[in-house]
This record gives structure tokens, C-alpha cells and sequence, in this order.
């Protein structure tokens, strides 16, 4: 019984199997939350650009991109390969930044947690933090914006507190 178990706890067969639960997922049940959803219309109506880090890989990063529409707004995607030193790293921040050709100070990360929250912060952006669940307990000190919901704040009165002149 114990081979049994063994052959079913192999690494290449969690991480099949891993891949196309998330794949599943990805293509028939995720769905963007609406404040973020806000938040990316407006910053296109203003014509500010927006870059999505992803350490999902390419194939789970592009389903997931395309279900949520992100890709038709022109959101640039960035999907990071090293995760054994952290994730995310400020220079995942930097390299998106250049991706969408925007300085570090000109950009605004918006995450849940507090280690993405700290690695933007370190590479000189600006973070909005919308708490959730699992991280409402976490150290945001330094965050520009905590929210406890979406709703506590509209995406113009975000973008206005954040880029006056954007």
C-alpha cells in the first residue's frame, strides 16, 4: 500500500495534476473582482498603462489573462520564472515598470499581501493594499492606500488621491 501511495505523491504527477486543476479553473470559473476590474478601466480611460505580475508560468498566466479580459485592455503581463528567492521581488516591480515604460515612481502596485506590498515599496512605488480574509492581520505600513474592501473607495477618487495629474 505504501508503493501505492509513494507513486501517487510523485512530484511530476502533484504538479500535473496541480496544472490542470488551475487550468480548469482558470478557464471556466475566474472571474476578475469588480474593483479591480474599475480600477483598470479607469486608469485606461486616463490613458495610464498597467502591468500584471504573475508567478503562475506562461500557459497559466495567458488563460488566466484572457478570462479575465486583461489582455483586451492592454494590460502588459510579466510572469516571473525565479520563485525560489521570494515572490514577488522589487526587481519583478522594476522589470514590469520598464515593461510598461513607466519609472518605479510613477507606478502603483495594488496587492492583498504584505509581501508583495513591501518588494513594490522597496522598489520605489507607490502601494495600494486592499486587505482580504487572510491578510487583514498583516504589516502595511508604508502602503500610500489600505482598504478593508473595494468599496471603501472608487477607482477615480484612488486614481485622483494617487495621480493628481493623470
Amino acid at each position: 500500500p505504501w508503493e501505492k501511495v509513494a507513486e501517487y505523491c510523485r512530484k511530476d504527477k502533484v504538479v500535473a495534476a496541480s496544472k490542470e486543476i488551475l487550468s480548469d479553473y482558470f478557464q471556466n470559473k475566474a472571474e476578475l473582482n469588480g474593483g479591480i476590474s474599475k480600477l483598470v478601466h479607469a486608469a485606461e480611460a486616463r490613458d495610464v498603462a498597467v502591468g500584471v505580475i504573475s508567478g503562475l508560468g506562461d500557459e497559466a498566466s495567458e488563460l488566466l489573462m484572457n478570462k479575465l479580459q486583461l489582455s483586451s485592455t492592454g494590460a502588459k503581463l510579466l510572469v516571473v520564472k525565479d520563485l525560489e528567492k521570494g515572490y514577488p521581488r522589487a526587481d519583478s516591480w522594476l522589470k514590469a515598470a520598464k515593461q510598461i515604460s513607466r519609472a518605479p515612481r510613477n507606478c502603483i502596485v495594488v496587492t492583498s499581501c504584505q509581501t508583495a506590498c513591501k518588494s513594490a515599496l522597496n522598489a520605489g512605488m507607490r502601494c495600494i493594499v486592499v486587505t482580504d480574509e487572510y491578510t487583514s492581520h498583516q504589516d502595511f505600513s508604508g502602503a500610500d492606500l489600505v482598504l478593508d474592501n473595494w468599496e471603501e473607495m472608487s477607482a477615480k477618487d484612488i486614481l485622483d488621491a494617487l495621480m493628481p495629474d493623470a
